[in-house]
């Protein structure tokens, strides 16, 4: 896997869905733990003749633990985020 660097905004959910979905999960322990998952969108400008527009690029990003919670909490439609992970593709 590599790791990936973005910065961008966080795009809503469909039909005035959350932009943040948050699941919890109980674990074998008896402890729960929380799982966010968002869209992130990117705008990178190519340059090639006058004119041309920019290209985006959609990422879906996910967060556990206590980082759940507070995305959940704190992130909406429309607000900037920077995010560090790990790349994952899946075809």
């Amino acid at each position: 896997m590599a790791t990936l660097s973005i910065a961008g905004t966080v795009t809503g959910g469909s039909k005035g869905a959350d932009a943040v979905t948050l699941k919890t999960f109980a674990r074998d322990n008896g402890t729960t733990d929380a799982l966010a998952s968002f869209s992130v969108a990117d705008q990178q400008f190519v340059y090639t003749k006058p004119g041309d527009e920019s290209i985006g690029q959609f990422y879906r990003c996910e967060v556990r633990g206590k980082a759940a919670e507070i995305c959940a909490d704190r992130l909406s439609k429309g607000d900037k985020v920077a995010v560090t992970g790990q790349l994952v593709q899946r075809m």
